[in-house]
Formats: structure tokens, sequence, C-alpha cells
């Protein structure tokens, strides 16, 4: 969707990084690896290894999913 737009994958990088960070820290695990947890997941996307569930048709829903993914992978000990 976004992922050749510069400015918008900087910003959300920086968001997805804080709210991974975040996730970590309330989890008592290291935040140091949020930032790898997010590129990942942005690496997996653009690359297809990731695949966009059905019904993610806009900017929105696809920003919503990249967060679902991410807190995931965040804190890996939470049930979904």
């Amino acid at each position: 969707m976004h992922l050749c737009d510069g400015a918008w994958l900087r910003r959300t990088y920086l968001r997805l990084t804080v709210f991974a960070c975040a996730r970590r820290k309330a989890a008592g695990l290291s935040p140091q690896d949020a930032p790898r947890i997010v590129e990942d997941v942005l690496v997996g996307v653009a690359r297809g290894e990731v695949p966009l569930p059905p019904g993610v048709s806009n900017p929105e829903q696809f920003e919503d999913w990249l967060f679902d993914v991410v807190a995931e992978r965040a804190d890996p000990r939470e049930e979904r």
C-alpha cells in the first residue's frame, strides 16, 4: 500500500517501534528488540512473506493490521 512512500514509511516505522517498545516493557521483555520486530514485519510485508488478510483494502485498515501483527510479535506470550 504505502511501503514505497518514504515519509509514510518513516512515520509508521517510528510509531510501530514506540508501540512495540511499550508492549515489550509492559510484558517485562527487553524493549531493545522492538526495532528488529518492526523491521521484520515491514520487510516481510514488502517481500510477500507476511500475507495481507482478506478485507484489508484501505490505508487505515492496513495500518491497523500492521499494529496487530507487531503486537503479536512484540509479546509472543500473549494469547490472541
